[in-house]
């Protein structure tokens, strides 16, 4: 019952059944993709954004001549 619906459905309103299924699929790669990628396809996550900017371990030399 369901399948002749959804057959008549895709004659009568071909438009309207296509969107209906890249809709669903969405939601749907969003659950899969994450994890195939992690397992079969060997991607890593990425290295997290330095916060700040690292400073020089040496002494720092005053500025001088700038002065208005």
């Amino acid at each position: 019952m369901v399948f002749a619906f959804i057959r008549r459905f895709s004659y009568e309103r071909p438009v309207l059944a296509f969107s209906f299924f890249l809709g669903t699929l969405g939601p749907v790669m969003a659950l899969v993709v994450p994890p195939f990628r992690r397992n079969y396809l060997g991607v890593l996550p990425r290295e997290p954004l330095p916060l700040n900017y690292p400073l020089p371990q040496r002494r720092r030399s005053v500025v001088s001549g700038f002065d208005d």
